[in-house]
């Protein structure tokens, strides 16, 4: 088994969120995304090993991971965090999560209000943006879309060479 964690650039995510969380259909590599624009080492980690105990409770409790995807990608409360609600299929998963987090995060010394204050201000979303859609393996521009909100629902078709991986989108400001 392998598990990547790294950070990206938050336009980059698969949709507004700090913290991501998928399978690799490739080659079954669990990948952790953190957007980088957090700029400390602390609110990264809190961030990680929140998406890497939430990722494996799923898995262990069977809870899909494409459920997971979706509630997430529909998700509108802007306040909120999408696993807080009691509708999320992985609130039971996302809580438990949190509650490493938070652990963590006094073991480390960080304010829990002003990491999540900072979680806040990476996102983008009111700002107007070029979707550009890119193959995860080959980076082959698959297509885009101009003057969208951050993270809306945009859907291509995959690469003609690697059909079996999700594309991702870049979000360039206008």
């Amino acid at each position: 088994m392998r598990i990547i964690i790294e950070t990206i650039p938050h336009k980059r995510q698969r949709y507004d969120t700090i913290g991501d969380w998928y399978t690799d259909k490739h080659d079954g590599t669990v990948r952790i995304k953190i957007s980088g624009e957090l700029n400390n080492w602390k609110y990264v980690l809190l961030v990680a090993v929140h998406e890497l105990v939430e990722a494996f409770l799923c898995m262990s409790d069977g809870v899909a991971e494409e459920h997971v995807d979706k509630f997430d990608k529909s998700f509108v409360e802007k306040n909120h965090e999408p696993g807080d609600d009691p509708k999320a299929p992985y609130k039971k998963q996302h809580c438990i999560a949190t509650g490493f987090e938070r652990i963590l995060a006094a073991c480390l010394g960080v304010d829990w209000l002003t990491y999540e204050d900072k979680l806040d201000s990476v996102s983008q979303e009111e700002k107007l943006y070029n979707a550009v859609v890119k193959c995860s393996t080959c980076t082959k521009t698959l297509g885009s879309v101009k003057g969208v909100k951050i993270h809306s629902f945009v859907q291509f078709r995959p690469c003609e060479e690697h059909k079996d991986v999700e594309p991702f989108i870049e979000w360039e400001p206008q």
